[in-house]
């Protein structure tokens, strides 16, 4: 596990306990209402990472931070990020294994995630979470096939 992967958890979490993040979050929440019923983003944080949410409950809270943080409100992408992170934690420990250096996955994945939650098609009959972490996942192995291509061609 690299430490500039753990950094992105630390940080994040020490963000969303932060005035400003609580400040933003109490802001926008009105603005959703699968939001509403949190008091901090660290419940929402919480109920994302929570194995007892259905998905249906989950996927409303995703599609709602997706708006949000399509309307660049830091506070969002935190959220989604710690609350997806055991799911992005697997997808970068099972990338780990094919990229040679750490830290260009640690971008990859991070550049990635960013692009499929700003891509992403939110329609409420969908599985959200399930095709965000998944077209991460499939992105960030493409990546690693396109680099290691460049790599082989320059040998």
């Amino acid at each position: 596990m690299s430490a500039q992967w753990n950094s992105i958890q630390r940080n994040l979490s020490v963000y969303i306990q932060s005035e400003a993040a609580v400040r933003d979050f109490s802001s926008t929440r009105p603005e959703q209402q699968s939001l509403q019923g949190f008091r901090s983003p660290q419940c929402v944080v919480e109920f994302l990472a929570s194995d007892f949410s259905s998905l249906e409950s989950r996927d409303k809270v995703v599609m709602s931070l997706l708006t949000l943080a399509r309307k660049r409100q830091t506070v969002a992408h935190a959220m989604l990020w710690l609350g997806l992170w055991k799911n992005l934690d697997r997808i970068y420990c099972r990338a780990l294994r094919a990229f040679r250096a750490s830290d260009d996955l640690v971008s990859a994945v991070s550049t990635i995630f960013h692009r499929q939650a700003e891509r992403l098609a939110v329609t409420p009959t969908s599985r959200v979470t399930a095709t965000l972490l998944m077209n991460t996942e499939r992105d960030v192995l493409n990546e690693f096939v396109r680099v290691a291509r460049r790599q082989k061609l320059r040998a």
